[in-house]
């Protein structure tokens, strides 16, 4: 968006620790997770750094509103239907999400795709159309989402002020980073608001500590949600322990519709026994906020690669207590081996669960697998 403005002006002003600018931007609040608010407008934005000080800040008066559709890849190229033909040209971000499939907040990949180059989109029909074909699951059976963030313009001709605010304070030659967040934001002919606040403290080289809380309301839905982690590196161990929970009214329009109405707790580990072998282990519960259901899981695995080889062999277990009350067990041991062969080219795997007492849970049934990926070249595969 540089140089570029939906109206007839633009300006950009720059100099050691400070830049403003008056045309079309990008908000780019991305420092955090609750607090995360990124949207194409015009307007004006600032961001000023003096000494331990950073304080960013934006206002634009606009006639659209922002919209998100999440949608799981199908296998073909499309179309893929957006929910409104309001779409206001050029607004769109697509990216391509592959979420883990047993936990949706852990994000295993994430691509942003390109214009003309990895999709189209025809704005009349209100459809998406992507260069090769997004499948619905990766070779892990990861969901793969399409997420499309875009501005609508329905046409009502009354524009709002969206503004927003982010000032952090460095201390400690940045061990410790303090945080506050405001932004208001007019969706659908209501105003909305969001406060947060945010701190990240280093304890030595190999602990970090982050938390979060926000709060936001718009029109009849207040929610409240927060987050905590504690993230070690040290030596040959790695541990994340989490805890977060975002409310079902939560937001203005920006979070992970999968992530609405949890309350998650757990921790991940990995201690790596030598450069080829690791030993990896979670365990974790989801709770609705919304229901009576819950998922308690434990998993651990043991790693083994080689230059042409991959061998795992574990142990998961899943409790599952459903929305009425009744519960589902699944206790399997699991293995997997795959072998490169013909230069890498050719891949071979097979994977196997095996129900060690019952197999109640749907995501974690007795199951085996075999398949194959041969590379035509580059850019192509065969499945």
């Amino acid at each position: 968006f540089d140089a570029v403005s939906r109206e007839r002006l633009y300006v950009r002003i720059e100099s050691e620790g400070f830049n403003a600018l008056y045309g079309d931007f990008v908000t780019g609040f991305d420092q955090t997770d609750l607090a995360a608010y990124r949207r194409t407008l015009t307007g004006a934005r600032v961001e000023v750094r003096d000494g331990q000080w950073h304080v960013e800040a934006f206002a634009a008066k606009t006639a659209s509103t922002q919209r998100r559709d999440e949608l799981q890849g199908n296998g073909l190229t499309g179309p893929y239907r957006l929910s409104t033909r309001a779409i206001v040209p050029n607004s769109e971000r697509v990216m391509l999400q592959v979420r883990d499939r047993f936990r949706s907040e852990v994000i295993v990949s994430q691509q942003e795709m390109v214009r003309f180059v990895d999709y189209d989109i025809d704005l009349l029909s209100a459809t998406i159309r992507f260069r090769q074909p997004i499948l619905s699951r990766d070779a892990d059976l990861n969901p793969r989402f399409i997420v499309i963030d875009y501005e609508v313009d329905e046409g009502r001709g009354r524009s709002s002020m969206n503004a927003g605010i982010r000032a952090d304070y460095t201390a400690f030659d940045g061990a410790l980073v303090v945080g506050t967040t405001a932004i208001s934001d007019s969706t659908n002919d209501l105003r909305g608001t969001l406060v947060a606040m945010d701190v990240r403290a280093q304890l030595g080289t190999a602990t970090e500590l982050r938390g979060e809380v926000a709060a936001s309301d718009m029109g009849p839905e207040r929610g409240m949600s927060w987050q905590a982690e504690a993230e070690h590196h040290s030596g040959k161990l790695d541990v994340l322990a989490y805890a977060r929970s975002i409310a079902p009214e939560f937001g203005i329009g920006q979070q992970n519709l999968a992530e609405k109405g949890r309350r998650k707790f757990g921790v991940d580990a990995r201690f790596a026994l030598d450069a080829a072998a690791s030993i990896t282990a979670s365990t974790w519960l989801d709770q609705s906020l919304l229901d009576e259901s819950q998922r308690y899981a434990a998993q651990i695995n043991a790693v083994f690669r080689t230059q042409k080889s991959d061998w795992r062999l574990g142990f998961a277990h899943f409790s599952d207590r459903l929305s009425d009350g009744s519960r589902q067990e699944s206790s399997v041991a699991e293995g997997a081996v795959t072998r490169r062969l013909l230069g890498d080219r050719l891949e071979l795997e097979l994977s196997s669960s095996i129900a060690l007492g019952t197999a109640g849970s749907v995501d974690l049934p007795e199951r085996y697998r075999l398949g194959a990926r041969y590379a035509l070249n580059s850019s192509t595969r065969l499945l």
